[in-house]
């Protein structure tokens, strides 16, 4: 009979002397706690605690906020944290107000200047009851010098910091950019690896069960943002995908257009829930505010150079173009001429349109009700600050 390793090492038996020895030596470590099935099943667990959307912020958990240069991720950060702190949502989606600190810690990119100006207008956007927690509980770092920084040798700081803003109290804390804390090449798995396990045992040791924010650079390029939605959307990030495999949800940012007149906001990755719907945010004095005549589709065919440059028709399209016309009204099929698409692609957004109140069909023609996105003027809020 044919014998193999198998057999060999089967019949291999330990000897008792041994057992009896290494019983008794001291154990240098303690075990991994573990958990049976049975008491896994029985175990008492409290229900999920959402800060942002559903499954999208939430206590002990990581996320990341990734977009191009220039995109706007800060802002996007603190408004996310205006909203948490005052119940109001963020687009679509909902914010329960929370009582936590959100702590900002950021590198050499934002100034206070930048940073005051941003809450001034932040300020003019949300309820004036919410005033005073926003001002009290929203906080940023801010380096006057440039010891500073943040560098890869600052987990002690960070841990410090977080214990004097409220240690357990601190509810998230970002990162911005995650990228100044990596020790070696960013390219590198092990690298970031290495950054995430210090930065997350950074903040663990003064408040265990904060949220942790990675605010990280995208490639840039427009067939690169065009991965901001879809199946590539874990390779919108720079560098490794350590980041993207350790989070637990991922906001994907891209600008609306080449003018930056607003961003889109994209769901890299949610593992504990439904991923949300992208959706649209237009930049109106200072702010992102809920864009409902943003399509998708239209977006992604000009970042993806489907289209002529410049044609678009999106709903907010039709109804610039319908504010133009005689009577403010036109055929379908004028409106599929002017932005050179199909008469299928206008009814599709004239039939969202229509959901959203924004356009009305009759007689065969397309007309607007008048019905516009809210805009809001900034005044000066320096009294508050």
């Amino acid at each position: 009979m044919k014998l193999d390793a198998n057999d060999f090492l089967a019949g291999l038996a330990p000897d008792p002397a041994f057992v009896e020895w290494a019983d008794r030596q001291p154990r240098t470590a303690d075990p991994f706690p573990t958990l049976t099935a049975r008491q896994i099943m029985h175990a008492q667990v409290p229900p999920r605690q959402d800060f942002v959307g559903e499954a999208m912020v939430f206590p002990g958990a990581a996320f990341s906020i990734v977009g191009p240069a220039g995109t706007g991720k800060t802002r996007f950060f603190i408004q996310m944290a205006c909203c948490s702190l005052s119940g109001t949502p963020l687009g679509p989606l909902q914010c329960p107000k929370i009582e936590q600190t959100w702590l900002l810690l950021a590198g050499n990119e934002n100034s206070l200047n930048r940073y005051k100006a941003d809450l001034r207008a932040m300020l003019h956007h949300f309820p004036a009851d919410s005033h005073e927690a926003i001002l009290s509980r929203l906080v940023c770092h801010v380096a006057e010098e440039y010891d500073d920084y943040m560098g890869p040798d600052s987990a002690e700081r960070i841990t410090e910091t977080v214990v004097a803003n409220g240690g357990p109290a601190v509810g998230v804390v970002a990162y911005d950019p995650a990228g100044d804390l990596i020790s070696g090449d960013a390219n590198a798995d092990a690298d970031l690896r290495l950054m995430l396990r210090r930065t997350g045992s950074a903040v663990r040791k003064a408040s265990r069960n904060a949220a942790i924010a990675y605010v990280h650079h995208a490639r840039e390029g427009r067939l690169n943002i065009s991965q901001a939605v879809g199946w590539d959307k874990g390779n919108f990030g720079k560098g490794s995908k350590a980041l993207h495999a350790a989070v637990r949800s991922a906001f994907n940012l891209a600008p609306m257009d080449k003018e930056h007149t607003g961003i889109v906001v994209a769901c890299g990755k949610c593992n504990d829930a439904r991923p949300f719907a992208a959706f649209g945010m237009k930049l109106v004095d200072g702010v992102y505010q809920y864009d409902p005549t943003f399509d998708l589709a239209s977006w992604s065919a000009d970042v993806e150079g489907k289209r002529a440059p410049g044609k678009k028709c999106s709903i907010q399209d039709i109804v610039d173009f319908l504010a133009g016309r005689p009577e403010g009204r036109a055929t379908q099929r004028e409106i599929a001429d002017e932005f050179s698409v199909s008469t299928g692609t206008v009814n599709s957004r004239v039939k969202e349109g229509e959901k959203l109140h924004f356009l009305k069909v009759g007689n065969k023609c397309v007309k607007t009700t008048g019905k516009l996105p809210p805009r809001q003027s900034v005044e000066h809020f320096d009294e508050e600050l």
